[in-house]
């Protein structure tokens, strides 16, 4: 009916906003607000459909992608109101690896946007993060894409300790290498796990 006919529209907007992101801002903004709108509109009619919860989430979400570089203070606001709708997808579907899997990249997200303003806070996005990716790999554990994320949270926790603590900070690069050769022991000619590996083990043998 009207609502499947409005989610597709706000779908719609959302990827209009995505094309216009990188050739015109402006335009993307006002997509991308249309999207809101209309997803907001739709959960207040449906509080519980996870669908319109997640476009909701997606359009906050990218409203904060796109004032990132502008205005850090509202790109925070928008995506830690993505962030509330993810958390509570997760409520509402506690095993579903979809939202779990959004969760754990949406922390990830915002442990690398706090990274030069805020380290405390940036480490716990990124263990919370790990905390999800855990749980994830336990879920699916073949699943590479969740193996994958799972190496590159380990990564910037090794990062963000690095300056403080190069021990903690080494285990952290171990455990990323040792998922990043798993995954290409898996795939040999996947060009994207060779580059991890690589990036994975310069952390390693950089001198402390």
């Amino acid at each position: 009916g009207d609502t499947a006919f409005l989610r597709d529209l706000a779908a719609s907007y959302l990827k209009l906003g995505d094309l216009d992101r990188t050739v015109d801002a402006t335009r993307a903004r006002q997509n991308f607000e249309k999207s809101l709108e209309i997803s907001e509109h739709l959960v207040q009619l449906e509080p519980r459909n996870t669908n319109f919860l997640s476009n909701l989430a997606a359009s906050y979400a990218a409203l904060g992608d796109l004032d990132k570089t502008v205005d850090a203070a509202r790109a925070r606001q928008s995506l830690e109101k993505s962030l509330e709708i993810n958390e509570h997808l997760v409520q509402l579907e506690p095993r579903n690896t979809y939202f779990l899997s959004n969760l754990s990249a949406f922390y990830q997200r915002l442990g690398d946007l706090d990274r030069t303003v805020d380290l405390a806070r940036s480490r716990q996005n990124v263990e919370k993060s790990l905390e999800i990716g855990k749980q994830l790999t336990q879920l699916e554990p073949h699943n590479t894409a969740f193996l994958r994320n799972f190496a590159v949270s380990y990564y910037s926790l090794g990062i963000l300790d690095r300056a403080v603590d190069s021990a903690r900070a080494r285990q952290s690069f171990e455990k990323s290498l040792s998922m990043a050769e798993r995954l290409l022991e898996g795939q040999p000619e996947n060009t994207d796990y060779q580059q991890l590996v690589k990036t994975f083990g310069t952390e390693i043998r950089r001198p402390e």
